[in-house]
Formats: C-alpha cells, structure tokens, sequence
C-alpha cells in the first residue's frame, strides 16, 4: 500500500510539470565564469532576423547580483543557451531566473559576438 501511495504522488508530481517548467543545463568551456546571477528578472523575447538565435531584452531585475565585474567592451545581449522551444517566440514577455557567464580569454573589445551566455535556471510566460 505504501508503494502504491508513492508511486501515485510521483505520478501526480510528474503530471503537473509542463515542459516549458523542465529547463536543461548548458555545456561551458573551462575558461567560462559567472559575471551576473538574476532572480525574478523580467524581460521580452527577442529573435535575430531570419535567425534561430534568440536572446532576452531584459527590462526589470528585482534581485541581480554582480559576482564579477564584466570584461571591457562587453555590450552583447544576454542569450539563453537553454531557452525551451515553447519559449522561442519574438515579442513573448517572460519571467526568468539564471546566470549570466563570460568567457575570460575573449577580448570582448575587438570581437563581435550575438550574446552572452545565460543559463536559465527557470522561466514563465508574464
């Protein structure tokens, strides 16, 4: 009976999840480190023309920590590594929590780069 009870919750549990809730993890080079962490951010979907490149206009943050100072000449906007097909959407408003990394053997100055990576840690349609 036990097991029945539990095996019952975790299908409940698993049910309720959409996968738009099931963020996956981003792969890094070991020369990448974290510059900024959000919490509670807020912000709006954005494509690159003609594109499957996305990244978020951010627009609010309630709780941004700086964990290091950015390089110099880094103006790239943040683009989710982990972004969910379901959020792929130009224009979506979204509510998203993650940390944003840089690569330290860049020289953001000289380079042209299409974002920075953000690896979500969650996300919800505003």
């Amino acid at each position: 009976m036990k097991r029945y009870i539990s095996f019952l919750l975790l299908s409940v549990v698993l049910l309720a999840c959409k996968s738009e809730d099931i963020i996956t993890s981003c792969v890094y080079r070991p020369s990448e480190v974290a510059v900024q962490r959000f919490v509670k951010a807020e912000g709006v979907i954005r494509q690159y023309s003609s594109s499957s490149i996305f990244y978020i206009e951010i627009s609010k943050c309630v709780d941004c920590v700086t964990l290091r100072p950015s390089p110099a000449g880094l103006t790239a906007p943040a683009s989710p590594c982990n972004l969910p097909k379901s959020f792929q959407k130009d224009g979506l408003s979204v509510n998203f929590s993650g940390v944003l990394r840089v690569d330290t053997t860049l020289n953001y100055s000289v380079i042209d780069i299409s974002g920075v990576p953000l690896q979500l840690t969650s996300i919800k349609r505003l």
